[in-house]
């Protein structure tokens, strides 16, 4: 039956052995590289997220004294893109706003900006913090330090600056839907 199977150095008469081969080992080596693959993505998606309670301040640089006045403690902020709350203001600061500039005899000077102001957010918020130590506010929105983040308020669409990020509390592993962590923690936490 072998016999007959293979003829002239060829399997059915039709394929090389030598071929045969080549492509049964290329096969092999196809579905084992899938399955490797596939089960370093079932064990990487099975660790664990935990929820923290985070600060983090957004600066924003050269306003005036009405942007300054619209921004109060207890206001929601939330994502210019999705309109999810990321956040409670709890704390406003502001400093002069300044500019650096070279004088005709070529000192460096930093000179105020009349009627303009650096203003600086201090928000409480909650966050997914996954297997990597990345923080998410929600679903698709990462807080990285330095990162511009554009956000509004119920009177303001602004861009600031994310600084000192920082974990106030530790809620433990994430054991329901991070959406729905998220919301049930600013409800609770409304004032």
């Amino acid at each position: 039956m072998v016999i007959n199977m293979i003829k002239n150095g060829k399997i059915f008469g039709k394929i090389n052995i030598f071929d045969f081969i080549v492509l049964v080992l290329f096969i092999l080596l196809v579905a084992g590289g899938g399955i490797f693959l596939g089960l370093k993505s079932i064990k990487a998606s099975q660790g664990e997220n935990f929820l923290r309670e985070i600060q983090y301040k957004l600066t924003i640089e050269s306003v005036r004294q009405e942007t300054i006045d619209s921004f109060e403690p207890g206001q929601p902020v939330y994502t210019a893109s999705t309109k999810k709350q990321i956040g409670v203001i709890t704390s406003i600061e502001t400093k002069d706003s300044t500019l650096v500039m070279e004088t005709l005899d070529g000192n460096v000077v930093t000179a105020p900006v009349e009627d303009k102001y650096n203003l600086t957010l201090t928000v409480r918020s909650i966050a997914k913090q996954d297997v990597k130590g990345d923080l998410w506010l929600t679903s698709n929105d990462r807080l990285l330090e330095g990162q511009s983040l554009t956000f509004l308020t119920q009177k303001n669409k602004c861009q600031g600056a994310v600084k000192n990020i920082e974990t106030t509390a530790e809620h433990g592993a994430l054991t329901v839907k991070f959406d729905s962590a998220r919301e049930s923690y600013y409800e609770r936490n409304e004032n």
